[in-house]
């Protein structure tokens, strides 16, 4: 996916230098009629607003799961922030749908105007453009084929890691608050759930910047599920 976003970014970036090297080789008397030809229908598929449409979405919406993958693969990425990132992703890309994005808004009105960095744009019926809403909704639909589902023990887990998500808590949490779901990581973990609920109670209290010394063991374990 990221070498598509090179190319698009690239096609995008370069747009109106392409189209004339295209318009130039169609012209080129030393070049045979079939590359001539070739590059004719190149410059005029490049000149299509259908064509500027499909590379602003395109370029719109690579960068999200581009962008996020390389998030995924820091080092430091625990599976609740990557079930969080995966969402968040999905949320972006959905709000594409109804607003349109950076690229796609700079080509719309380039297809009023029917000029498009320089050069002009032609209306080629036959020539489809994406569907925004479909597209995306596809993107979409294999992004979400990488989240757990409800009923998988991944996702149970998940939902019990969340418990260290301090954004999540209650305002005035019980001091008893999280225990449940501290007990049940460590009969998973095979950790002392004595140690570990200790632990939970400092981190309820004071909620420190650092995570207390009872739930370090707990904490190294999440942060190796990914």
């Amino acid at each position: 996916m990221r070498a598509s976003l090179r190319t698009v970014r690239a096609v995008w970036t370069c747009y109106g230098a392409l189209y004339a090297v295209f318009t130039a080789a169609a012209d080129d008397p030393d070049r045979d009629a079939k590359t001539r030809s070739k590059m004719k229908g190149l410059a005029k598929h490049l000149a299509s607003v259908q064509f500027v449409n499909d590379i602003g979405l395109m370029y719109d919406v690579l960068q999200e799961p581009v962008s996020l993958s390389l998030e995924l693969q820091k080092q430091a990425m625990t599976l609740d922030k990557a079930d969080r990132l995966v969402k968040r992703t999905i949320r972006v890309l959905k709000s594409f749908i109804d607003n349109p994005s950076e690229h796609l808004s700079e080509a719309n009105p380039a297809k009023e105007r029917m000029e498009f960095k320089t050069v002009e744009l032609l209306d080629i019926v036959k020539q489809k453009a994406i569907v925004r809403q479909q597209f995306i909704q596809s993107v979409v639909d294999n992004l979400r084929l990488r989240l757990c589902e409800p009923d998988e023990a991944d996702a149970q887990i998940l939902n019990v890691c969340l418990i260290f998500d301090t954004d999540t808590w209650p305002t005035l949490p019980e001091i008893c608050f999280g225990e449940k779901e501290v007990r049940r990581l460590c009969q998973h973990f095979n950790l002392n759930p004595r140690e570990a609920v200790e632990g939970m109670r400092e981190f309820v209290t004071g909620k420190p910047a650092q995570i207390p010394d009872g739930l370090k063991k707990l904490h190294a374990c999440l942060k190796i599920l990914p």
